[in-house]
């Protein structure tokens, strides 16, 4: 009867043994597991963070509230914007962001020049002319003191911009392959004279048909429109930008709006050369 009950102790002990083990086994795995799965969220955690990154560069929705396209490095820039062809609108520029440009342009930018709009040293323009004379016209730059075509000007003052203002002089008259030729002679020697300036070519503004008093009859909204389509391509294969700022001065006929017209169909009013710069500060360019 002893031997019987030592043997059943025994085995009491062993099932005893086995369960205590079996606990712990249990517990050893329950521990690694719970580690893994915590290992296992921190890194989707991570993976869900870059590709929330990526995806925001991509999409152009960056993480300090501005946008931009294809900038890489410079995706979390202040302003920021594309990397070539048409801009985007970002914050309104302030500060001295203009201080190191130059425009470039013809009677429209003498306007503003001569309104205190535009800096009179950072302004290189003149009335009635076309960007074809405006490759060999020669300047006097009171900054460098230099007196030569505006490439010479460029390349001594390495601007952060470069504004570009200058076709409805041409559009009406000026063969369109010819135009396209020498527009895009124009930004390759710019880029030549000043590689690291930010190249922004301006879309050619609205006219009034209606008010227009100059003879040119093929200065049209539709061919200025088909120009500017021009000018967007040419700013993409050349790498620079484009400005289109033309719908802010248009009514609902595709016209240069009443109140911007000074009356000749062709220049604008204080406001209307006002809305231009506005327009212009809305499209910022690291």
């Amino acid at each position: 009867m002893k031997k019987r009950k030592n043997k059943y102790n025994r085995v009491q002990e062993m099932v005893i043994d086995f369960i205590s083990i079996s606990i712990v086994v249990v517990a050893v795995v329950m521990v690694i597991l719970n580690i893994d799965i915590e290992i296992l969220s921190g890194e989707n955690e991570m993976v869900n963070s870059i590709n929330s990154i990526e995806e925001k560069k991509n999409k152009g929705i960056l993480s300090n509230g501005y946008t931009g396209e294809g900038m890489g490095e410079n995706a979390y820039s202040k302003y920021n914007n594309v990397d070539k062809g048409k801009l985007i609108e970002t914050e309104t520029v302030e500060g001295n962001y203009f201080e190191n440009s130059v425009f470039l342009g013809d009677s429209r930018t003498v306007a503003m020049k001569e309104l205190g709009i535009l800096e009179s040293a950072n302004t290189f323009s003149v009335n009635g002319i076309n960007h074809i004379d405006f490759i060999s016209q020669i300047f006097f730059d009171n900054i460098t003191g230099i007196t030569g075509d505006i490439f010479e000007i460029v390349a001594a003052r390495k601007p952060d911009k470069i504004y570009v203002a200058l076709g409805v002089n041409g559009v009406s008259f000026i063969q369109k392959d010819l135009f396209i030729e020498k527009y895009n002679e124009l930004i390759e020697r710019l880029i030549e004279a000043s590689p690291d300036s930010k190249i922004i070519i301006e879309s050619i503004l609205p006219v009034n048909e209606n008010t227009y008093t100059g003879s040119n009859k093929n200065l049209t909204n539709k061919n200025i429109d088909e120009m500017n389509i021009e000018l967007l391509a040419i700013s993409e294969n050349r790498g620079v930008y484009f400005l289109d700022i033309s719908d802010a001065l248009k009514n609902e006929e595709n016209s240069l709006a009443i109140q911007y017209d000074c009356g000749d169909g062709l220049h604008f009013t204080k406001e209307g050369y006002e809305a231009v710069f506005e327009e212009i500060c809305k499209y910022g360019v690291d």
